[in-house]
C-alpha cells in the first residue's frame, strides 16, 4: 500500500499523506511513491479497481550501451494532487504532466503556503555500463588503422596538427 499517497477514487485527488520533515520538506518520487504504490493500492482495494488508473506512463525502454528512456508520467487531466496541508516545500522528483497540460496540483485545503518543485529528468536515463566508453577513450590510436579509419588516415597520410589544420 502507498506510503506517502492515498487515493481518492470519487472525487479524483491524490491526496500526499506524508507530513514535512524537520526541514519543512516532503519528497515524492513520482515512478515510486505515486506509479509503482498506486497500482499496489489499485490491486489491494476493490473499490479502486472500479475505476481506470489514473496514471500512465511511456519510456523506460532499455536504449543500447545499458541506457534507458526516460520515463514521463502523465495524470489523467480529471484527477488532481492535493499537497499535505501544512506549509512546506514538496517537491516532485521525476517527469510529471496532466494529459491536458493543465496544473495538476490543487491548493491546500486549509490556509498553507506550499511551494512546490519539480526536478524533471532528460529523456534518456544514465548510462548503466560505462565500460565501453572507458575502454574507447583508453585504447591507442594505432589500434584503429583498419581500412577507411581515421586512424589510418592519420596513421599513413597525416600527423595530427595536419589532420586538425595547424599546420
Amino acid at each position: 500500500m502507498g506510503q506517502k499517497v492515498s487515493f481518492d477514487e470519487i472525487n479524483k485527488i491524490i491526496n500526499i499523506t506524508v507530513a514535512p520533515d524537520a526541514n519543512g520538506d516532503i519528497n515524492i518520487d513520482v515512478k515510486e511513491d505515486l506509479y509503482s504504490d498506486g497500482k499496489e493500492d489499485w490491486v489491494a482495494n476493490e473499490n479502486l479497481r472500479r475505476f481506470q488508473f489514473p496514471i500512465t506512463a511511456v519510456g523506460g525502454n532499455p536504449l543500447p550501451g545499458g541506457a534507458a528512456l526516460g520515463t514521463t508520467f502523465f495524470l489523467a487531466s480529471d484527477w488532481k494532487i492535493r499537497p499535505y496541508d501544512a506549509n512546506h516545500r514538496l517537491t516532485i522528483d521525476g517527469n510529471l504532466y496532466a494529459t491536458d497540460g493543465s496544473d495538476p496540483f490543487l491548493n491546500t485545503i486549509g490556509n498553507y503556503t506550499v511551494r512546490i518543485m519539480q526536478k524533471v529528468s532528460s529523456l534518456v536515463d544514465g548510462v548503466q555500463d560505462t565500460s565501453i566508453a572507458g575502454a574507447v577513450w583508453d585504447s591507442k590510436l594505432e589500434d584503429y588503422t583498419g581500412e577507411g579509419t581515421t586512424g589510418k588516415k592519420l596513421g599513413n597520410d597525416l600527423t595530427i596538427q595536419d589532420y586538425l589544420g595547424l599546420q
